[in-house]
């Protein structure tokens, strides 16, 4: 199997999260010894866009499809087109697509999250000057895309399903604005804190 781009990247060049998904499945398939034909390979990365939701996304979506008030984006490291494809086929994203009213990639601006950049642009795009960052809640179940947002003064609510509490070994001194269990709770957690 021969792919055109390595699976190592010198610090500095930035290449799409598409690659950096497709250059990470060649190499654990070459570190596992595990040979696939192209088609394979093509069959495991369409399957990334096929992904099963948890359980509680889509009443959690269907709470934000009926708040008025509130201004749903996907925030992204992975390429529009990339996640398009993912919400389109994945069954209870495809009945929300139109709950998101925009699709915001780090592709655009080519730097990755927790990059302070990232954050900046998700605010630009949503309308927010920097000195309003704070009225951007970002909801996410990565440690890493919390302390990025955090560190630029925006709002999170990390989605802790397991209830093993919050922990971030890189940056301890920041905490999530809240933690929930679910999307359900979401909602719920941005009225009480506005």
């Amino acid at each position: 199997m021969v792919f055109r781009t390595p699976a190592y990247w010198p610090v500095g060049r930035f290449v799409t999260f598409e690659e950096v998904t497709h250059n990470s499945l060649d190499h654990a398939l070459r570190d596992t010894g595990i040979l696939l034909r192209t088609e394979e390979v093509k069959d495991l990365l369409a399957a990334h866009d096929n992904m099963a939701a948890f359980p509680d996304v889509e009443p959690g979506l269907d709470q934000l499809a009926r708040a008025e008030d509130i201004k749903p984006v996907i925030f992204t490291n992975g390429t529009s087109d990339m996640v398009s494809r993912s919400v389109l086929r994945s069954g209870p994203l495809s009945r929300h697509a139109e709950t998101f009213k925009d699709l915001i990639s780090v592709n655009d601006i080519q730097k990755f999250k927790p990059a302070p950049e990232v954050y900046n642009y998700l605010a630009q795009r949503v309308g927010k000057a920097p000195s309003e960052v704070n009225h951007i809640w970002l909801i996410s179940s990565n440690p890493f895309d919390v302390a990025g947002a955090l560190n630029v003064g925006m709002k999170v609510i990390w989605i802790d399903r397991p209830g093993l509490g919050w922990s971030d070994r890189v940056a301890p001194e920041l905490k999530p604005t809240a933690t929930v269990k679910s999307l359900r709770e979401i909602l719920d957690v941005i009225r009480d804190c506005t």
